[in-house]
């Protein structure tokens, strides 16, 4: 079901039906960077006892302030290595290491020079120290959480299982389902790791456009934890996110793409963190060689601009051993 035939050789009577898949990143919504998504799983051809590791860096700036309230102020960087083995044509089994880093960053006065020039203010950025990192919460009750300076770490580890539903060479959709979940070895109170298990699954579909370059992939996931509370502002357990993406392939080797993922409050009553998050990526995935795939995209936050960072940059390598 899962082709061990290379996309890259592909002709385009042959091209599956997802294509080169979907650009395989993450939120770093500071109050979704924990916890994996739809986005996350890699989709890539894996056939039977091969093996394969993808490396994905994310880095994204991210000013949230609210008087009186919040102040999250700093850069996150998010590297993520994915080991996957194909324990048939079919399924695979994948495991994650998050290495996490925040900081001051580097962005803050260009941001701040881009939002001048279209006219749309800063939200007050340009009244506090350039390149900090400063996390200043205060709950609904008085408690206040205050966390400064750069801080380097593993994050909890997400463990899944992958299959593929439907043979990606025929006619019709091509479908993945994802379940797993993720070992809490992040430290906690370095907002590192969550302290609990998640437990998760997701599901994707591509679909071809006739013989059409041209690629539609959406799909959602759905996890639960039973972390409660963070400075007294009650959090939800459960987190719903869903993923929609046009692809257009240029070649077999190559393809653009346009994705856009949803994510559902962190927050039960607490300002803007009680919305959704929306996120909108553009970008490209390249095969260079028959076993080497890079991607790269830019990420930037619409419809709501007051729960998720201002602006990501992603970029992948996924090498078939």
């Amino acid at each position: 079901m899962l082709s061990t035939t290379l996309i890259p050789a592909l002709n385009w009577a042959q091209t599956p039906s997802e294509g080169l898949g979907h650009l395989s990143l993450r939120t770093v919504s500071p109050g979704h960077l924990l916890r994996p998504n739809v986005g996350y799983p890699c989709t890539d051809p894996l056939g039977q006892h091969q093996w394969m590791l993808r490396s994905s860096f994310t880095l994204g700036n991210v000013w949230l302030y609210r008087k009186d309230a919040y102040m999250i102020d700093g850069e996150w960087l998010v590297a993520d290595f994915l080991l996957s083995y194909g324990l048939t044509d079919d399924s695979r089994i994948s495991v994650g290491l998050p290495v996490m880093r925040r900081g001051g960053g580097f962005g803050d006065v260009a941001i701040e020079a881009f939002h001048n020039a279209l006219g749309i203010g800063n939200a007050h950025r340009e009244d506090h120290p350039r390149n900090r990192m400063r996390m200043d919460v205060l709950g609904p009750n008085g408690e206040r959480e205050v966390i400064e300076g750069d801080a380097m770490g593993v994050g909890d580890m997400p463990v899944f299982l992958s299959l593929c539903l439907h043979d990606p060479g025929a006619a019709g959709p091509a479908v993945y389902v994802q379940v797993g979940l993720t070992l809490p070895v992040g430290r906690e109170e370095e907002l590192f790791g969550l302290g609990h298990p998640l437990w998760g699954g997701s599901l994707i579909g591509f679909q071809r456009l006739g013989s059409s370059p041209w690629y539609l992939y959406g799909g959602g996931s759905f996890s639960y934890t039973p972390l409660r509370r963070w400075a007294d502002i009650e959090l939800r357990r459960e987190e719903v996110a869903g993923m929609f993406g046009v692809q257009y392939a240029v070649s077999s080797r190559m393809a653009w793409m346009v994705q856009y993922l949803a994510t559902s409050p962190v927050a039960r009553d607490y300002y803007t963190f009680a919305d959704w998050t929306h996120e909108l990526a553009v970008g490209f995935k390249r095969w260079i060689t028959d076993e080497v795939a890079f991607e790269f995209a830019f990420v930037e936050n619409i419809f709501r601009f007051t729960n998720s960072a201002d602006v990501s940059v992603h970029a992948a390598l996924t090498l078939r051993l």
